[in-house]
């Protein structure tokens, strides 16, 4: 419990950090475009009471035309993730709350999980919230991962889509 507790107040500071420094990033809409890849989040309602359950989906896209070799960040390795599903990630919270959601990629002296971004990959993943409290919800949603084009340099990307509000009647 104090585990989880700890890694949740980590991840509140690394987004704090990511935020600070998107300055690449192109909207077109409710997608996010950064370097040759895009996020996108959408929401099943956007209204709603408690004891409802939202669910947010996911769709990440590599534009690159090109395989992408990447390693998952060592704080989604320790939370068990695996797959290339798992550089996807939504957290639901409070609208009066301040954004502070994730931990910054990074590179862990151990060995993390490789995986392949293949060309025109679609990577799509649901997210279930059921609302406990009468407030108003945003939704993030965003995508991390390692590239590494040359072995002494890692490339962090990361992506981050504007919340979607969910209101509560």
């Amino acid at each position: 419990m104090k585990n989880k507790l700890f890694l949740k107040m980590l991840c509140a500071i690394g987004l704090c950090l990511i935020v600070a420094c998107q300055s690449n990033i192109m909207e077109n809409g409710e997608e996010v475009i950064v370097k040759d890849f895009s996020l996108k989040v959408t929401v099943d309602k956007t209204m709603t009471k408690v004891g409802d359950t939202v669910t947010a989906t996911v769709v990440f896209k590599n534009l690159s035309g090109e395989d992408i070799e990447a390693e998952l960040p060592g704080w989604i390795a320790e939370l068990g993730g695996q797959n290339t599903e798992d550089i996807l990630r939504v957290n639901f919270i409070r609208a009066s709350q301040n954004p502070v959601l994730w931990l910054s990629p990074d590179k862990s002296s151990k060995p993390l999980p490789k995986i392949l971004i293949e060309s025109g990959a679609v990577i799509e993943r649901k997210f279930k919230h059921t609302l406990k409290g009468s407030y108003n919800l945003e939704v993030y949603a965003a995508a991390f991962f390692i590239t590494n084009a040359d072995m002494a340099d890692y490339n962090k990307v990361s992506l981050i889509c504007k919340p979607k509000i969910i209101k509560v009647r």
